[in-house]
């Protein structure tokens, strides 16, 4: 018997039409690591047994959860995993990002069912997970690297293992390249005019401020729903939407320190892509919850490193009025 090989492993993906129910084309998701699984929690019986043992252990509740990890790229499963992970209230999720269509963060879930194919080049294993909804999202881009990211999510339910295929991949694998820190589109930018705002052209570089690295961190607060009269969940509950995330930058101005001090709220813009294709992230209010400057050693660079949380932000005209966190535009003209 051969050993499967994490090499040979392969993720598709396919877009729920409600919890558990999967509807449309089915998509191989490109990744660099994964940890899918079954959670299954179960309680042992308390029965006093005079031979010390335990008398019974029972399953009470079933769900999945795990995250994949990829380097980020343009391609369709990434747009539709994005507009989930926001919980866009507009437009079809099946769909995903438009280019130069703004996506704001909202209150729909949308799920997608997941499974994984291990293999020892002969032998298939599957393991499907249903309801599997995006909770949080980790970006990062550190110069000189990839930008890569990670998505958890939270399922509704988990299927036994079973040597045949469930889905089949309608979707030809994307070729688009991975993004990397060098590329010109990739950039961090601010607006510290007082005024919130999400139009490209309000925010800039701060004069001689260059950043080495930033990340972006979401989290949509989800919990599981249990239910008497089944192991499996009866729904899962979305919490506050939170946008966290870190920047590191070459200590050469003092405007950003001397926001976290005065907690003066201003205006960041996170850009990652190409010339060919490129997502910004606009957080029209951001506060910074830790600065430092530090003086690390001999023979370094001093540099500064931010914390910061974006907050509720309402402009008149955007998003209809209504308030939001986060916006996203892909290829943004």
């Amino acid at each position: 018997m051969s050993i499967p090989s994490a090499s040979l492993t392969e993720i598709l993906i396919q877009k729920e039409s409600s919890l558990g129910t999967p509807s449309g084309n089915v998509a191989t998701l490109r990744v660099t690591s994964e940890s899918l699984v079954p959670a299954v929690s179960t309680i042992a019986s308390d029965e006093i047994d005079s031979t010390r043992n335990v008398a019974d252990l029972n399953k009470v509740s079933a769900q999945s959860e795990g995250e994949i990890e990829f380097e980020f790229k343009d391609d369709h499963p990434t747009d539709v995993m994005l507009q989930s992970l926001l919980q866009s209230t507009g437009g079809n999720v099946a769909v995903g990002l438009v280019d130069n269509t703004d996506t704001f963060n909202g209150t729909r879930q949308t799920s997608f069912t997941i499974e994984k194919k291990t293999t020892d080049g002969s032998t298939n294993l599957f393991q499907k997970y249903n309801g599997m909804i995006p909770n949080t999202l980790e970006l990062t881009a550190e110069s000189g690297s990839f930008v890569t990211g990670t998505i958890g999510f939270l399922g509704s339910k988990v299927n036994t293992m079973t040597g045949s295929a469930s889905l089949t991949a309608t979707d030809a694998a994307s070729e688009t390249t991975p993004f990397t820190t060098v590329d010109s589109d990739t950039t961090v930018k601010f607006d510290t005019s007082g005024t919130p705002t999400a139009t490209f052209g309000d925010y800039a570089e701060l004069t001689g401020v260059k950043a080495t690295a930033f990340s972006l961190s979401i989290d949509n607060g989800l919990r599981p729903q249990t239910q008497i009269g089944s192991t499996e969940l009866a729904g899962i509950g979305s919490g506050r939407f939170t946008v966290t995330g870190s920047l590191t930058v070459y200590a050469t101005d003092s405007t950003l320190f001397n926001n976290y001090i005065n907690t003066t709220a201003f205006g960041l813009l996170l850009q990652v892509g190409s010339s060919t294709g490129n997502y910004r992230f606009y957080m029209p209010e951001v506060k910074t919850t830790s600065a430092q400057v530090l003086a690390g050693g001999n023979d370094e660079d001093v540099l500064m490193e931010l914390e910061f949380q974006a907050v509720k932000t309402t402009i008149g005209g955007v998003n209809s009025g209504n308030p939001f966190t986060l916006k996203l535009v892909k290829n943004e003209s």
